[in-house]
């Protein structure tokens, strides 16, 4: 039946063909940058807002484990980092609330409140179910290598000095983590944990361009030297405590410039953000509002997998980001995804299956940040886990009456994550297929030209990998590719769509398939991709 299927596809596909020019695409072996395994991971992030509690639902309150069903997709997504705990609170609480047993301040570890509530008895997000051991737990369960995130806030806010916040809040959570020996590696033992956790990624504060003082809205000179020193502090106690760490800073408005000319040498990463379009509540075309009911559905999916943003000469999906221009250190995205909602009068035109179109729009972004390979070397979608965001990658039910479900947004990225190459390819292309994209959509700009198939090619010794996302609405397309060695007969297709397959998710499926070449030459290979797609093609090159 299955062969069948295919069969039937493919004729279709042909007739495709038949009315339009295939596109074309010339496949260089010349690498242009290495795929770094590491921008396929995530962010699990300890919320605390809009009753959203992020990673603490991750353990079932029935059984006090860690639901099956989460921990085989986290399995499955094949995450090679994962950042916790945070997120915007992290720069408001110490690390040893995610403890048991901290001396001279409590014995069983509190609640996680939310950031603008802590030390108020108010509020209370969750109860933190998720700590620290928990989590590391996990990650020896899932192979997921750590990222611990530390407060900078209460030396920038001069809540303690920075001397005292680098040495408790930056230094004493390193030792507690990686120390063989001493009363940090004894409370460590005590909660359950003799060996050293080796925890090698850590990144200062989150988003510190959101500080008072350092917005852009009320940036001022003292309050730039006071984050400076905070960092410098921080790095230097940090490093000291573990000369073998790795340390990230965010690079958003410049703000590591005093330290990198500090520090250079103790300064690993430079990170930044991205997320869109946030809420659309409105469509505007010419900068004018419309009538949401003149955008056609069709219209409304091609806005949404057109992020974050196109580039006008490919029509490719790119990153905009000031931070892409630096060329001191190493980057890492350590927050991004395709993160909108529909509000308002724009509320009518959410789509049927809104989670798949974010879902390949997250792919688009995806295909952005593989792009600059050649600059970022870490990457994080959030959030790995929720309750209520639309943004998570897995969903859980806090009733506990719904089993938990992965959405496609995370499908994509576990499905890269699994079958990719360590080399970004060239290629050039002919006769393709191209949109315009009139509307304004929050953050999604109007664009004159989109690729309607965006590409990424990479490849290791054995295999190509064509990575392809089909922006077409509901037209199946053939594409033909030319490559510089000859390849072998047979390959493998795996394709994230809607489907009947409901095994991972209600709203897409991934299906594996196996192909023959029946291409004249060694070295063409036709292949036909479904509407609303994401698609890789693993393709044997015939080293005989």
């Amino acid at each position: 039946m299955r062969y069948n299927k295919l069969i039937v596809f493919f004729v279709a596909c042909i007739a495709v063909s038949c009315q339009t020019k295939t596109p074309f695409y010339k496949v260089s072996d010349q690498s242009i940058a290495d795929i770094d395994d590491r921008i396929f991971g995530a962010f699990f992030e300890k919320a605390t807002w809009d009753h959203e509690i992020g990673a603490d639902a991750a353990i079932s309150l029935k059984t006090k484990a860690v639901f099956p069903e989460v921990l085989d997709y986290m399995k499955w997504m094949n995450i090679p980092v994962v950042r916790f705990p945070g997120g915007t609170a992290i720069d408001y609480y110490p690390w040893y609330n995610l403890i048991d047993h901290m001396p001279g301040h409590h014995d069983k570890r509190p609640a996680n409140l939310h950031y603008e509530a802590i030390n108020k008895e108010i509020n209370h997000s969750s109860d933190g179910r998720m700590g620290l051991h928990e989590f590391m737990t996990l990650c020896g369960q899932t192979n997921m290598e750590p990222m611990l995130v530390v407060n900078v806030g209460d030396a920038y806010f001069h809540k303690k000095t920075i001397e005292e916040a680098a040495q408790n809040l930056g230094a004493d959570f390193v030792s507690y983590c990686n120390d063989t020996e001493g009363r940090w590696a004894d409370l460590r033992a005590k909660n359950g944990h003799p060996a050293p956790f080796a925890v090698k990624y850590w990144q200062i504060g989150n988003e510190p361009w959101a500080f008072k003082g350092l917005n852009p809205r009320n940036r001022n000179a003292e309050s730039v030297k006071q984050y400076a020193q905070s960092m410098i502090a921080y790095a230097k106690a940090m490093k000291a405590a573990d000369p073998t760490i790795q340390l990230f800073i965010d690079a958003t408005d410049d703000n590591e410039k005093q330290i990198l000319a500090a520090i250079p040498d103790d300064i690993d990463y430079l990170t930044f953000h991205s997320y869109t379009p946030w809420g659309i509540r409105n469509f505007k075309k010419d900068d004018q509002p419309i009538d949401p009911q003149e955008v056609s559905d069709k219209a409304v999916w091609q806005a949404l997998v057109a992020a974050p943003f196109i580039d006008q000469q490919t029509g490719y999906s790119k990153l905009n980001s000031s931070v892409l221009q630096k060329n001191d250190k190493p980057l890492a995205v350590t927050e991004w995804n395709w993160n909108g909602w529909f509000d308002g009068e724009a509320k009518s035109k959410q789509p049927a299956n809104e989670l798949l179109a974010y879902g390949l729009g997250a792919g688009s972004y995806l295909h952005a940040i593989m792009r600059q390979a050649d600059k970022i070397k870490v990457a994080n979608q959030s959030m790995l886990l929720g309750t209520g965001w639309k943004i998570s990658g897995i969903r859980v039910d806090t009733t506990e009456q719904q089993r938990p479900i992965m959405y496609p947004s995370a499908m994509v990225t576990g499905l890269y994550s699994r079958h990719h190459g360590q080399q970004l390819l060239p290629f050039e292309g002919t006769a393709l297929h191209y949109y315009e994209q009139p509307f304004k959509l929050s953050l999604l700009k109007p664009q004159p030209k989109v690729a309607e198939q965006d590409i990424v090619i990479t490849a290791d010794a054995q295999h190509y990998y064509l990575h392809i996302l089909n922006r077409s609405y509901d037209e199946k397309r053939p594409l033909t590719f030319e490559f510089e060695q000859e390849i072998a007969d047979d390959y493998t297709e795996y394709r994230l769509a809607e489907s009947d397959d409901h095994s991972m998710s209600p709203y897409a499926g991934i299906t594996t398939l196996n192909h023959q070449n029946y291409n004249s030459t060694d070295r063409q290979l036709t292949v036909c991709v479904s509407p609303k797609s994401i698609t890789i093609f693993k393709i044997q090159k015939d080293n005989r």
